[in-house]
């Protein structure tokens, strides 16, 4: 007997999308605002599939909100830049329902597109649909740095920006 599941296939596609991409992204050689830029429009698909429907406008928002940011914040330094990424970062953290309890994490969103239990995969899915918003954040934080060089200085603010968040 042959068992459907509704949805399975369609998240398994954006898995296999997703690792696809990461794993060009590690043979290629090019610089790391691209590195950044490319894992960062991999895991939104990925993060818009983890979340639970009535989110999609709070993705709306926030994405409008990061290119606001983006534009707006070219000029500006580069802790300017980081701390507006951090607070971006955490405002779409809380706004998909999480908090800073253990209590609030979806567990459920591990199980997305599988029909198996592995550790790894579950942990790495739950730990992308509860800080997706976040790592987002930092990933838009550090595509849009400008230079190596800036990008090498930008790595040293993430502990900045935990600290903040």
């Amino acid at each position: 007997m042959i068992t459907f599941y509704r949805g399975l296939n369609e998240a398994r596609v954006c898995y296999l999308i997703f690792a696809v991409q990461v794993i060009w992204l590690l043979a290629r050689p090019c610089d790391l605002g691209r590195r950044f830029s490319a894992l960062r429009q991999g895991l939104l698909p990925v993060l818009c599939l983890l979340a639970p429907p009535q989110s999609a406008p709070v993705f709306s928002f926030w994405l409008l909100a990061e290119a606001a940011l983006a534009r707006s914040g070219a000029d500006s330094g580069l802790v300017a830049r980081g701390f507006a990424y951090a607070v971006l970062g955490s405002s779409g953290h809380f706004l998909l329902g999480n908090s800073n309890s253990i209590a609030t994490i979806d567990v459920g969103a591990g199980y997305t597109g599988l029909t198996f239990y592995h550790p790894v995969l579950v942990s790495a899915l739950i730990l992308v649909n509860a800080y997706g918003l976040s790592m987002l954040a930092h990933l838009s934080l550090y595509s849009r740095g400008g230079g190596d060089a800036d990008l090498e200085s930008a790595a040293g603010l993430h502990s900045l920006a935990r600290y903040i968040e």
